[in-house]
Protein backbone atom coordinates (compact mmCIF):
# COMPACT_ATOMS: atom_id res chain seq x y z
CA UNK A 1 0.00 0.00 0.00
CA UNK A 2 1.15 3.34 -1.31
CA UNK A 3 1.59 6.24 1.44
CA UNK A 4 -0.54 8.98 0.58
CA UNK A 5 0.79 12.69 0.64
CA UNK A 6 0.45 14.36 3.61
CA UNK A 7 -2.75 16.71 4.59
CA UNK A 8 -1.95 20.36 3.45
CA UNK A 9 -3.10 22.90 6.04
CA UNK A 10 -2.24 26.54 4.64
CA UNK A 11 -2.33 30.02 6.34
CA UNK A 12 -3.15 32.70 4.54
CA UNK A 13 -0.93 35.85 6.26
CA UNK A 14 -0.51 39.28 5.74
CA UNK A 15 3.00 39.01 7.21
CA UNK A 16 4.30 39.15 10.53
CA UNK A 17 3.02 42.46 11.44
CA UNK A 18 -0.48 41.15 11.59
CA UNK A 19 -1.05 39.86 14.95
CA UNK A 20 -4.09 37.80 14.31
CA UNK A 21 -2.16 36.46 11.39
CA UNK A 22 0.47 34.94 13.68
CA UNK A 23 -1.87 33.06 16.25
CA UNK A 24 -3.86 31.53 13.57
CA UNK A 25 -0.14 30.69 12.80
CA UNK A 26 0.82 29.21 16.25
CA UNK A 27 -2.20 27.58 16.32
CA UNK A 28 -2.24 25.53 12.88
CA UNK A 29 1.56 24.75 14.23
CA UNK A 30 0.78 23.34 17.47
CA UNK A 31 -2.01 20.91 16.54
CA UNK A 32 -0.57 19.92 13.08
CA UNK A 33 2.80 18.81 15.45
CA UNK A 34 0.09 16.66 16.70
CA UNK A 35 -0.44 14.98 13.63
CA UNK A 36 3.44 14.89 13.06
CA UNK A 37 3.87 13.73 9.13
CA UNK A 38 0.32 13.04 8.32
CA UNK A 39 0.08 17.07 7.79
CA UNK A 40 2.16 19.95 6.06
CA UNK A 41 1.62 23.24 6.81
CA UNK A 42 2.26 26.17 4.45
CA UNK A 43 2.03 29.51 5.35
CA UNK A 44 0.97 31.91 2.26
CA UNK A 45 2.07 35.69 2.63
CA UNK A 46 -0.37 38.06 0.57
CA UNK A 47 2.88 40.49 0.12
CA UNK A 48 5.13 37.81 -0.77
CA UNK A 49 5.43 37.07 -4.27
CA UNK A 50 6.34 33.45 -4.25
CA UNK A 51 2.73 32.87 -2.80
CA UNK A 52 1.05 35.19 -5.10
CA UNK A 53 0.00 32.45 -7.72
CA UNK A 54 -1.22 29.79 -4.67
CA UNK A 55 -3.59 32.72 -3.32
CA UNK A 56 -5.31 33.90 -6.54
CA UNK A 57 -5.82 30.23 -6.85
CA UNK A 58 -7.46 30.64 -4.01
CA UNK A 59 -9.27 33.82 -4.85
CA UNK A 60 -10.71 32.42 -7.79
CA UNK A 61 -11.65 29.32 -5.81
CA UNK A 62 -13.89 31.58 -3.45
CA UNK A 63 -14.60 34.32 -6.08
CA UNK A 64 -13.20 36.69 -4.16
CA UNK A 65 -10.25 37.59 -1.81
CA UNK A 66 -10.20 34.73 1.50
CA UNK A 67 -10.30 36.27 4.51
CA UNK A 68 -6.97 37.04 6.54
CA UNK A 69 -6.19 35.24 8.64
CA UNK A 70 -7.58 31.80 7.00
CA UNK A 71 -7.02 28.56 7.50
CA UNK A 72 -7.29 25.85 4.24
CA UNK A 73 -7.36 22.01 4.74
CA UNK A 74 -6.85 20.58 0.74
CA UNK A 75 -7.71 23.55 -0.94
CA UNK A 76 -11.06 24.51 1.15
CA UNK A 77 -11.49 27.08 3.40
CA UNK A 78 -12.44 25.48 7.26
CA UNK A 79 -12.14 28.53 9.39
CA UNK A 80 -11.58 32.13 8.98
CA UNK A 81 -9.80 33.88 11.70
CA UNK A 82 -7.50 31.53 14.23
CA UNK A 83 -8.96 28.45 14.32
CA UNK A 84 -9.85 27.25 17.91
CA UNK A 85 -7.63 23.92 18.82
CA UNK A 86 -10.03 21.57 18.91
CA UNK A 87 -12.25 21.99 16.23
CA UNK A 88 -9.16 22.42 14.15
CA UNK A 89 -7.93 18.97 15.50
CA UNK A 90 -11.21 17.21 14.77
CA UNK A 91 -11.40 18.89 10.91
CA UNK A 92 -8.19 17.11 10.53
CA UNK A 93 -9.16 13.81 12.15
CA UNK A 94 -12.27 13.59 9.99
CA UNK A 95 -9.79 14.97 6.60
CA UNK A 96 -7.40 12.11 7.82
CA UNK A 97 -10.76 9.30 7.63
CA UNK A 98 -10.36 9.39 11.73
CA UNK A 99 -13.52 8.50 13.65
CA UNK A 100 -14.03 10.78 16.44
CA UNK A 101 -13.49 8.02 18.86
CA UNK A 102 -10.09 7.30 17.60
CA UNK A 103 -7.52 6.81 20.34
CA UNK A 104 -3.71 6.60 20.53
CA UNK A 105 -2.80 3.32 20.81
CA UNK A 106 -4.81 2.87 17.30
CA UNK A 107 -3.57 5.69 15.47
CA UNK A 108 -0.27 6.79 13.37
CA UNK A 109 0.04 10.08 15.28
CA UNK A 110 2.36 9.04 18.33
CA UNK A 111 1.93 12.41 20.15
CA UNK A 112 -1.50 12.75 21.45
CA UNK A 113 -4.24 10.63 22.98
CA UNK A 114 -7.80 11.41 22.14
Amino acid sequence: MTPRPPLLLEVISEGPHCVPCEYAISAVDLVAREFGPLVRVQVLETKRPRDGRRFMELCRRLQGAPPVPSVWIQGRLAFEGIPPLDQLRRRLKKALGWADNHSKESSRCPTRSW
